[in-house]
């Protein structure tokens, strides 16, 4: 299991946005990814880890999926239009 610091990363986000878009108090996350040496570090629960790691791979998958999907319309798109070009 990764912890949010990596979770975090793979989204690309800032620890502001990260909060507002999971919802998470913006303290919360930053104690999370404190140093654990650290006095403001806290244990995230794993239930917590658990569903955000869900939450964020299902994204990065339904955006790759949106990808490819665009990517063939844009390719039968560019097919359809030489073949007018062709028939005219």
């Amino acid at each position: 299991m990764k912890s949010i610091k990596e979770l975090r990363a793979l989204t690309g986000l800032t620890q502001a946005r990260f909060a507002e878009i999971y919802h998470i108090p913006l303290q919360t996350v930053k104690q999370w990814e404190s140093s654990k040496d650290s006095s403001s570090y806290r244990t995230p629960p794993t239930y917590a880890l658990r569903l955000l790691e869900q939450t964020i791979f299902r994204s990065i998958e339904d955006e790759m999926i949106f990808l490819l999907v665009s990517t063939e319309s844009k390719s039968k798109n560019a097919k359809q239009n030489e073949l007018m070009k062709a028939a005219s």
